[in-house]
């Protein structure tokens, strides 16, 4: 596996970062918010008498993965038999594993989520643009209820503090180790995918939105028959077909 990690700047395309005028953008998120996104809680005010509270910091990074997939060896139905190949596509296999996990009760509990090109046309097609204007949305909706969330909670424990009672915060996110600093990890499953669809996350300023971008190929050693083999059985006493292992180059889209 490749990975190229970094902090969030355009990829070298020559591309300049563009949005729809202001009001024209509200107006169509109000249209694409569903259930699919998050609440962001309103600000919580300090009372008189609190002084004043630093927001807490806040990270996420956006984890755009993408897959080649590859040959692997089966089960032969014999010792005589060559073993079938079967195709394996690591990222459905995450997606699945990631999906078999029941959600919890708060939404904003959840610390790593996935995004898949399905939900991304969703959310796009109110706004009339491309998967990134749905891939906008998410992430400032995600990120942005859970930051609000945080420092709700940093406000109450200063009231708390001051009036001498217990804080009852909401209950921190799900126990699991994003690494240090960060809050929230999204999981960018097979887009973009084509140049184009890069130019398109660079065109609507998705870099400019996290704290690091991170992009990683999945892949693996494919195994490959010999030149001009169709896959049916060999002749009774022939030869079985000669099989390589080659290392898939990463995708096109990772190289620029």
């Amino acid at each position: 596996a490749v990975s190229v990690v970094g902090q969030p700047s355009p990829p070298p395309l020559g591309l300049g970062c563009g949005t729809r005028p202001r009001w024209r953008r509200k107006k169509a998120v109000a249209a694409a918010a569903g259930p699919a996104l998050p609440t962001v809680e309103d600000p919580l005010e300090l009372p008189e008498g609190v002084a004043p509270v630093a927001d807490p910091s806040f990270a996420f990074s956006l984890v755009h993965v993408v897959e080649s997939p590859f040959n692997v060896e089966g089960e032969a139905a014999s010792e005589e038999e060559t073993p079938p190949l079967k195709e394996f596509c690591p990222c459905q296999l995450m997606v699945a594993k990631f999906k078999q996990d029941p959600p919890p009760e708060d939404q904003l509990a959840r610390r790593l989520l996935v995004i898949e090109r399905e939900e991304l046309k969703t959310l796009a097609e109110p706004l009339g643009g491309s998967l990134a204007k749905g891939l906008r949305l998410k992430v400032e909706r995600e990120s942005g209820a859970r930051k609000q969330r945080k420092i709700n909670n940093a406000r109450k424990r200063a009231i708390a503090a001051a009036s001498g009672e217990e804080v009852h915060a909401t209950a921190p996110a799900e126990g699991i180790h994003l690494g240090a600093g960060l809050d929230l990890v999204l999981l960018l499953v097979d887009y973009p995918s084509t140049l184009e669809e890069l130019e398109e996350i660079v065109a609507e300023g998705i870099f400019d939105l996290p704290d690091a971008w991170v992009s990683t190929f999945l892949s693996g050693s494919t195994v490959l028959e010999e030149e001009g083999y169709d896959g049916s059985s060999a002749e009774p006493g022939a030869a079985p077909p000669q099989r390589r292992r080659q290392a898939l180059r990463p995708h096109a889209v990772l190289g620029q």
